[in-house]
């Protein structure tokens, strides 16, 4: 399971395009297997009892872009804990960005019994 982020968003970030956020590139593959036993019985109702496995790999990819207010709207703002002006000039007008992939594979089973009468 890769991740890569797509060429839309590197040209979204070169046009300059503040804030913007993109959630693509979904991958999923998935497989599920259950196995069940029939237990003979001299009636029209057949009990069973199974079990099932299975697992499943998600990816995707998070981009996030956005630029900090100016300096003037910066300094109005109070912080707490309370940001000196400097710091505040500092960090007005930096931009963020927040380019990541998730990934995770999760594993699963379950237990099949039966549910309903003669069949």
């Amino acid at each position: 399971m890769g991740c890569a982020v797509g060429q839309l968003v590197q040209q979204r970030v070169l046009a300059g395009g503040s804030p913007y956020e993109w959630v693509g590139g979904y991958k999923i593959h998935q497989a599920f297997a259950n196995v069940y036993y029939d237990i003979r019985t001299n009636s029209r109702w057949t009990p069973f009892v199974g079990v099932g496995a299975g697992w499943a790999a998600v990816s995707l990819n998070y981009y996030l872009q956005f630029v900090r207010k100016p300096e003037a709207e910066y300094l109005r703002i109070e912080f707490d804990p309370v940001w000196r002006d400097v710091a505040k000039r500092v960090a007005a007008g930096i931009a963020s960005i927040l380019d990541t992939c998730l990934a995770r594979v999760i594993f699963g089973y379950q237990a099949l019994a039966p549910a309903g009468g003669p069949g």
